[in-house]
C-alpha cells in the first residue's frame, strides 16, 4: 500500500503587495519576460501615492514594491519572482510534486509507508519556506492545511511543520 501526502495549501503572505521592482526586473530578464511590458507596468505601480485626512494630503510617497493583483501582467510577474525558487526546490527534491495557483501552493508526494511519506514531505516544505523567506516571500501561517489519507499522517505532518502546517486533515473544503 501506497501512502499520500499532501501538504496543501500555502498562501503567500501579501504575495502582491511584497514583490520588489528590483528583484522582479532581474528575474524578468532572466526569464525573458518582455521588457517593454514589465517597464510599463512597473512605471504604473510607481505612480505617486497621497494620503488624504479631511481633505489635507500628504507628500507624494513613490512604491518601489508591490505589484497590483488584477493589472493584466501581475499573475505572469509574479510568477517570474517565483519560477527559479519553484524550478530549484524541484531539481532538489524530485520525489515532491508542487502545483501552484497565482498565490497558493501545494506539495505532495507518494511513498510506501507513513514514515517516509511525512519526512520526505515535512522536510521539502521546511526547506521550500526557507528558500521563499530567503527570496522575500513568506508564507502565510493561518492559511495553511496538511491533508493525508489518514488522520494520523495528517497530524503527524500538521504538528511536524509547527505554524506552517495549519491543521491537518483528511480532507478540505475549496479555500476559493
Amino acid at each position: 500500500m501506497f501512502f499520500t501526502c499532501f501538504q496543501g495549501i500555502w498562501d503567500l503572505f501579501k504575495a502582491y503587495d511584497s514583490a520588489k521592482h528590483g528583484i522582479l526586473w532581474r528575474e524578468a530578464r532572466r526569464f525573458g519576460f518582455p521588457l517593454h511590458i514589465l517597464a510599463l507596468s512597473l512605471s504604473s505601480y510607481r505612480w505617486s501615492r497621497r494620503l488624504d485626512y479631511n481633505g489635507c494630503f500628504s507628500r507624494p510617497v513613490y512604491p518601489t514594491a508591490s505589484i497590483i493583483a488584477g493589472s493584466t501582467s501581475a499573475t505572469y510577474e509574479l510568477k517570474s519572482l517565483l519560477i527559479r525558487i519553484l524550478d530549484a526546490h524541484l531539481l532538489a527534491n524530485p520525489e515532491v510534486a508542487i502545483e501552484v495557483f497565482v498565490d497558493d501552493l501545494g506539495q505532495s508526494t507518494t511513498q510506501d509507508s507513513s514514515t517516509a511519506c511525512s519526512n520526505v514531505l515535512v522536510s521539502a516544505a521546511l526547506e521550500l519556506a526557507s528558500e521563499l523567506e530567503e527570496n522575500g516571500h513568506c508564507i502565510s501561517a493561518d492559511k495553511g492545511a496538511s491533508m493525508a489519507n489518514s488522520a494520523a499522517l495528517a497530524k503527524d505532518i500538521s504538528s511536524r511543520l509547527g505554524k506552517l502546517g495549519g491543521r491537518g486533515c483528511t480532507a478540505f473544503r475549496n479555500l476559493g
